[in-house]
């Protein structure tokens, strides 16, 4: 009669072991999952912000050649005057 119940409770105590286990591994599962989403899109995102980044950094590079190349720049509104304009839209054409 003990050895039944010694049986029994044996194999509940591991039905539960394994139950937990694949409850436990099911959520590691999900963390990973959302850490590498969570990783994919901040790459992502670090990649956009260089893009802008690059983009201001040329843009301060074409105010400042504008700057050197006419003395009527506005420093105020940090945008060159009219004929530092067509200079730049002609060079781009």
């Amino acid at each position: 009669m003990y050895k039944y119940l010694i049986f029994f409770i044996i194999v509940v105590v591991l039905g539960f072991g394994v139950y937990y286990y694949r409850e436990e591994s099911k959520h590691y599962a999900d963390m990973y999952n959302n850490a590498q989403a969570n990783a994919e899109f901040l790459i992502k995102q670090r990649e956009r912000d260089n893009e802008k980044t690059l983009a201001i950094s040329e843009r301060n590079r074409e105010l400042e050649q504008a700057a050197k190349l006419d003395k009527s720049f506005d420093w105020h509104t940090h945008l060159p005057s009219g004929a530092i304009l067509d200079r730049l839209h002609q060079d781009s054409n």
